[in-house]
């Protein structure tokens, strides 16, 4: 389940997420985009703000990177 389905399942808003975890609405706003992951020292505090298990977070992180892997990065595909 992506993070903005569980907010939307939750009622909870990209702000109010922000304002509970102490993080910026643009952080956050990255983290639904799939722009960026949640920090993993933020994981714990999302997840209990979410009312969510880690393990709901960690996929999330999970295909983001092999997401990443898969198209390599610069200095990987500029060898």
């Amino acid at each position: 389940m992506s993070l903005k389905a569980i907010l939307i399942e939750r009622g909870i808003t990209q702000t109010q997420l922000a304002a509970q975890v102490q993080m910026s609405e643009p952080t956050v706003s990255r983290w639904v985009k799939g722009a960026s992951c949640i920090p993993t020292h933020k994981l714990r505090e999302v997840a209990s703000a979410l009312n969510v298990s880690l393990d709901a977070l960690v996929p999330l992180r999970s295909a983001r990177s092999n997401n990443a892997s898969q198209h390599g990065s610069i200095s990987e595909t500029a060898v």
